[in-house]
């Protein structure tokens, strides 16, 4: 088609050159860039340049609503990548440390925790399990934060501090919680002073800072509801929209954000990950984990991803900041394979110089 042809005859590098062939292949893909059963949105970006865009399926079943880049969808876990970067932004602050145990952050701590930082919490080797780990746990009737935090503290560790890497959305809520005792503050307030609201990201928050999630979840076609663990701060309580997600990234490869060192923290393998879910598809080797993201390379260029996924909602997020690229998957229907999705541009993608 006629993407293909530009692609052929001018293959993406950096620099205004690479900007003007991208606006060159937009255009020619739209309308007819799709993705054959989406039910979502999908966003590829250079720079903070649109290259190419799709959306497609039924964001509310009840209206017929469309499903559009502009459409808010619950992304999961790809909250945690906030997470890590508001607790970044606490260190350049210097009212925080990444090596401060969290026993000094919460207002009650087990015994079993004394050896856990906020490092261990955001490279998921803390020893902390995942939510499925509970016994008898029911995502939907979790009680309060605090109710959980007693819970959690009676399950025995997996490991010792900072041993192993092991998933865990309960860690990020930790974090969350300590994160808040520190600033005095809600915790998706502090996201959207410090970041949301700065980076012009209007359609992302959690709680009052925006309204819930503007598109319907579902499974097998019928609409589902979200666990009530995923209002729980820090691991995954965020919504947000495809360009919302660009202007994050853009303002990280721009350095509006955060600080060099800042970012070597957050993408840095601090643990190795033994067969990341999705690496292969994405073309990702030697993958670890960093702080609120998986790390890994592609050819030969360090790269960052994370999926999302909760009753109804599926997402990833993929950015190569060498290339300045990055990759926006969000969906509203849980069998979406969202990897699949992300590997049909990675072809798109910027080759360098």
């Amino acid at each position: 088609d006629a993407a293909e042809q530009l692609l052929r005859k001018s293959p993406l590098t950096t620099g205004q050159g690479a900007l003007l062939r991208c606006a060159l292949i937009s255009r020619a893909m739209e309308p007819d860039f799709a993705i054959p059963d989406l039910s979502g949105a999908v966003l590829l970006t250079q720079a903070g340049q649109e290259v190419l865009r799709a959306s497609g399926g039924i964001a509310q079943p009840a209206t017929g609503a469309p499903c559009t880049p502009e459409t808010r969808f619950r992304i999961a876990s790809l909250s945690k990548q906030f997470t890590a970067a508001a607790a970044m932004l606490l260190v350049q602050d210097g009212v925080l440390s990444l090596e401060q145990p969290i026993a000094d952050l919460l207002e009650v701590c087990p015994a079993a925790w004394s050896g856990i930082t906020l490092h261990h919490l955001l490279s998921c080797s803390s020893g902390l399990c995942h939510w499925e780990a509970l016994p008898g746990f029911d995502m939907h009737n979790p009680g309060t934060p605090d109710e959980f935090v007693d819970r959690l503290a009676k399950q025995p560790l997996l490991c010792a501090p900072g041993e192993e890497w092991n998933y865990s959305s309960p860690g990020f809520v930790i974090a969350a919680l300590a994160l808040q005792r520190v600033t005095g503050r809600p915790h998706h307030e502090f996201l959207a002073e410090r970041i949301f609201e700065p980076l012009g990201m209007t359609s992302t928050g959690a709680g009052a800072t925006v309204p819930a999630a503007g598109v319907s979840g579902t499974r097998g076609g019928v609409v589902v509801a979200t666990p009530a663990t995923a209002d729980f701060p820090g691991a995954g309580d965020l919504s947000s929209t495809v360009h919302d997600l660009a202007r994050y990234f853009a303002a990280l490869d721009a350095g509006t954000l955060l600080s060099e060192e800042s970012k070597r923290a957050i993408r840095t393998a601090h643990v190795p990950v033994p067969e990341a879910a999705g690496s292969d598809r994405l073309r990702l080797t030697a993958v670890g984990y960093g702080y609120g993201t998986f790390v890994g390379r592609m050819g030969g260029r360090p790269a960052h991803y994370h999926p999302g996924d909760v009753d109804g909602f599926r997402g990833l997020t993929l950015h190569v900041p060498a290339l300045r690229a990055a990759v926006l998957v969000l969906s509203n229907r849980s069998e979406a394979d969202v990897e699949e999705i992300a590997a049909q541009l990675l072809p798109y993608l910027p080759s360098g110089s």
